[in-house]
C-alpha cells in the first residue's frame, strides 16, 4: 500500500508541474496577442523568401531570388500589425505577426509586399541584414 501511495504522489506532482507549465505558456501567448509578440528576427519560407526585422531601429528587409527591399516599419494600433515603407518612404506593404512563442525563437508572419502575401516561419529572433554595396558611394 505504501509504494502505491508514493507512486500516486509522484504522479500527481508531475502532472501538476506539466499543467502549470502549459498554463504559463498559454498565458504568455495570450499576452503576446494582446500586447504584441517579439517582432525582431528572421522569417523564411520554403522558397527562401526572407524577411528580417530589427526592432531597435524599426528597420526591415525582404529578400528573394530576384530582389531585395530595405526600409522602415511603422507600428499601428494593432500590436502585431506593421506598415512597411521603402527607403523613399513609400508604403510597399504590411506585416502581420500571427503568433510567436514567448521566447521569440519561432512564430508565423504574413508579409504583403507589392500586393503579394507570403506566410513565413520565424527561424531566429536575431536579425541579419544584407548590406548593398553600390559603386560610387
Amino acid at each position: 500500500m505504501r509504494k502505491s501511495t508514493v507512486f500516486l504522489a509522484i504522479a500527481l506532482t508531475i502532472i501538476s508541474i506539466l499543467y502549470l507549465t502549459v498554463q504559463h505558456r498559454e498565458n504568455l501567448i495570450l499576452k503576446g496577442a494582446r500586447d504584441g509578440y517579439i517582432f525582431n528576427g528572421i522569417y523564411r519560407d520554403t522558397q527562401m523568401n526572407t524577411f528580417a526585422v530589427l526592432e531597435q531601429t524599426t528597420k526591415w528587409q525582404f529578400r528573394n531570388a530576384d530582389s531585395m527591399i530595405t526600409g522602415a516599419y511603422q507600428k499601428t494600433d494593432d500590436p502585431n500589425f506593421y506598415l512597411l515603407y521603402d527607403r523613399d518612404r513609400n508604403e510597399v506593404g504590411n506585416a502581420r505577426l500571427s503568433y510567436a512563442m514567448p521566447d521569440g525563437t519561432s512564430g508565423l508572419i504574413y508579409v504583403t509586399i507589392h500586393g503579394k502575401t507570403l506566410a513565413l516561419d520565424k527561424i531566429t529572433r536575431n536579425p541579419m541584414f544584407v548590406v548593398e554595396n553600390k559603386q560610387g558611394e
